[in-house]
């Protein structure tokens, strides 16, 4: 298994942040994992991995799908506002 570092940007024109890592055997499954795990509310417009103690960064080639396509607020305590 191999270490990867979850990147996101929160919005257009700001830098890489590190918001967390996944453990996977490649790059497409640390992908799926990074957006299910970090990424499920939305938390940012894009994501992006970078193997543990290495520089070049893969960002998601789809970052639509961050979010999914349900409406769930009610999970969260803003949706009762």
């Amino acid at each position: 298994m191999q270490v990867f570092d979850v990147l996101s940007r929160r919005k257009e024109g700001d830098d890489w942040r590190v918001v967390g890592s996944v453990n996977a055997p490649d790059l497409d499954m640390a992908m799926l994992l990074a957006r299910e795990t970090h990424f499920r509310h939305g938390e940012g417009q894009t994501y992006a991995l970078r193997r543990r103690n290495e520089d070049q960064v893969h960002e998601c080639p789809d970052p639509t799908g961050i979010g999914g396509v349900i409406d769930r607020s009610y999970r969260r305590q803003a949706g009762y506002v």
